[in-house]
Formats: structure tokens, sequence, C-alpha cells
């Protein structure tokens, strides 16, 4: 049996130098931004089917060119951090990376939930250059699997390693995972955010559409998770406007907008749009975090490690 969390944290950070973009202009139009399928040049195999523009039910890829997506990709420019972030930062140790330690403590290396929004941004951090393995996720062959060639880019897309699934009914969207296998309702019926919610790892999300875009809203999260692989943190004030789009039958776009006054001194967007694309023929995995696995791994290979530097 393939040991899913022993190759988990071996990647767990591979994304390390996955960051934020900040975007005021973003902040001052409302968080808005143009879903124009045409930004990441990735082609789709069915353009011409019909759709609903509405319904995002199906099995989903990442798929990306160039650099990185999700929040965003800052290169050396540092996060906007508060006094409060840096001091959580500094004590971050991520398992891998630039800051990687062999006995780092980034949550997920003892189970404890991945939260949002990190678990949809696991594979959005920058493409591998020419010749470099592609590192988005712990399973690189599965990475590079279903790579197509980007239209007029001379680029390869390069699809993720994890599916995520949307399952949509009349009052609610889930969005499930197959990454540690968690999945999280956006309630579609119409009702507000809660003045007071329960801290949670996922949050509360409630969506309304503005023309074919989906417009998410999610507050209540608890402050212990990260935002990334590198140690980002957030707080309990983290406020996250999604927006989705179903350009075609084939592809989802989606941007993301990030307002922490506790962590951030100022909003943070995505640094480019996230295509996801239709995959009717994927399954979802049962791909658990099992705290046993993350024991064998400290005791075969993250101490031993640590032990010959």
């Amino acid at each position: 049996m393939r040991n899913h969390r022993t190759s988990t944290i071996i990647a767990v950070a591979a994304i390390a130098g996955f960051c934020f973009a900040v975007r005021a202009q973003a902040q001052a139009q409302g968080g808005k931004q143009d879903l124009n399928p045409a930004r990441t040049n990735v082609p789709s195999s069915n353009p011409d089917l019909p759709f609903d523009a509405r319904d995002l039910s199906g099995v989903w890829m990442t798929v990306r060119t160039g650099g990185g997506g999700g929040i965003g990709n800052r290169g050396n420019t540092p996060w906007p951090m508060t006094p409060w972030a840096q001091t959580r930062y500094d004590a971050a140790k991520p398992g891998l990376g630039p800051r990687g330690r062999p006995l780092g403590n980034d949550p997920i290396m003892t189970c404890d939930p991945v939260g949002y929004p990190r678990i949809a941004q696991y594979e959005l951090g920058p493409a591998p250059g020419p010749g470099q393995a592609q590192t988005g996720g712990r399973n690189q062959a599965a990475a590079r699997t279903g790579q197509q060639q980007a239209g007029g880019t001379g680029q390869q897309a390069v699809t993720g390693a994890y599916p995520m699934e949307f399952v949509q009914t009349k009052d609610r969207l889930i969005e499930f995972f197959d990454y540690f296998y968690v999945h999280r309702t956006i309630w579609l019926d119409g009702r507000k955010l809660p003045d007071d919610p329960e801290p949670t790892w996922y949050g509360y999300s409630v969506g309304h559409w503005e023309g074919n875009t989906l417009v998410v809203e999610t507050t209540g999260f608890n402050d212990e998770s990260w935002v990334d692989s590198d140690g980002h943190p957030h707080s309990d004030q983290m406020r996250l406007e999604e927006r989705f789009q179903r350009v075609d039958h084939d592809t989802i776009q989606a941007s993301m907008t990030l307002t922490d006054p506790k962590a951030y001194t100022a909003p943070l967007a995505s640094s480019r749009v996230t295509t996801w694309k239709l995959t009717p023929k994927r399954t979802m995995r049962e791909d658990l975090c099992a705290p046993s696995d993350e024991l064998r791994y400290k005791d075969e290979v993250r101490e031993p490690a640590a032990a010959t530097k």
C-alpha cells in the first residue's frame, strides 16, 4: 500500500517560494478581477460544447503555465506583515523549501487540518523552469501527467496532482478536496455571513451570483493554520473574497482577495487567475492524513535527517 503521508511530508513545502502579491487596486475595485480565459492561454479540449455557466459541478484539476497563481507571487518582495504576523512568521519552521528544517513545525506534519486558503493553493507555486521537475504536489509523476502545449506560448501547461470536486445543489456548493480528503460548504441560499461565527479551520462561506460569476465570502477562521507552506500566518480576522467563473465547458477560473488587518497592512490578491480544467474520468481518492504515518516518517526520516546536520 502506498504511504501517502510520507510522500506528503517530503513535498509539504515544495512551493515554499509561493507568496502573495499586494493588489491595492483590486481592493479599490471591490476585489473584482476580469476572469479572462486568454490570460492563462491554456486551450480547452471541448470549448464549443454547451454548458451551464452557473453549474460548477464536476471533478477539476489545476492547470497553469508560466509563474505561480493563487493568492499571488511576490518574488523577493516582502509580504506586508504587521509586527504580530512577523513574530509568528519568524517562529514558523517549514519542513522544506528555502527556510526548511528537518525538524520543522508545519502544523500539517502532525496531521492538523491544512486549513483554507492553503489547501486550495497547494499546487499554485512558481512553475518549474526549463529542465526542472514539477514540484507542485507530492506525486510528481502525476503532476507531469497530462501536460499539454499551451497555444502560442512555447510553455508547458502543467497539470496538478490533486483533483478538486464541486458538488452543487440548489442551496449549497460543496468543494471537496482530494488532498487530505476534506470539504467545505459554500451556502447559496441567500443567507448572510454570521456576525460571530465559531472559529474553524475552513471558515464559514456564503456565495451569490453576479451575472455568471459566483462571488464567495468567507469569515470565521481560527488562527491555527498557515496561509502557505512557507509559514505565513493569518489571524481570526481574516476575510476572503473569491470569484469563480465557468468560462467554457471545460474551464473554471478563480481569483481571491485576502483581507486581514491583524496580520497584513494591505489586502492581498491573486497575482493571476487560477485555472481549473474539467476531468470527468478522474475519481477522488481517500487521501487521508494518518498520525501513525507521520510518526513513522518522524522516526525513520525526519529525525535521522536532522541528526546528520
